[in-house]
């Protein structure tokens, strides 16, 4: 885990991880809803590949309603960047592993800006790409 010139305080990885957990719990027990309300803040925006985005909680809804129930997360951090005192930036491979065998299992890079409210971090954007690996290409 990196760090951008900043240790970032225990109490910030563990509140972030709790934010992690809740995403797997949402997946597990199919609740698109408790995402945008409980991961994202009210104004997110989540943005993938070619034209793929979503804004604000029903789009987080939208987004997740087809997904949650029908796969299980699992998130794998490769960096933690402390932005300020109330951001942080995080890259992880986020897999879905789908509850029927015969579908397909899908690994994303992923890029979260958690941002802290109301003494709560919240995903305020993600950033999507198929892949498994951050190593630099030359």
């Amino acid at each position: 885990m990196t760090t951008s010139n900043q240790t970032i305080s225990k109490e910030t990885v563990a509140a972030i991880d709790a934010q992690h957990e809740l995403m797997r719990l949402a997946y597990e027990n199919a609740d698109a809803a408790l995402l945008g309300d409980e991961f994202f803040t009210d104004d997110a925006w989540v943005v993938g590949g070619a034209d793929m985005t979503w804004r604000d909680r029903s789009g987080m809804v939208s987004l997740y309603r087809d997904i949650v129930g029908k796969y299980r997360w699992k998130n794998d951090r490769e960096s933690l960047i402390q932005l300020s005192d109330n951001v942080v930036s995080e890259f992880l491979i986020g897999t879905i592993v789908p509850v029927d065998t015969t579908e397909e299992t899908l690994a994303y890079k992923i890029q979260l800006i958690w941002t802290k409210a109301d003494g709560k971090w919240k995903c305020l954007s993600q950033f999507f790409g198929m892949g498994t690996d951050f190593a630099l290409k030359q």
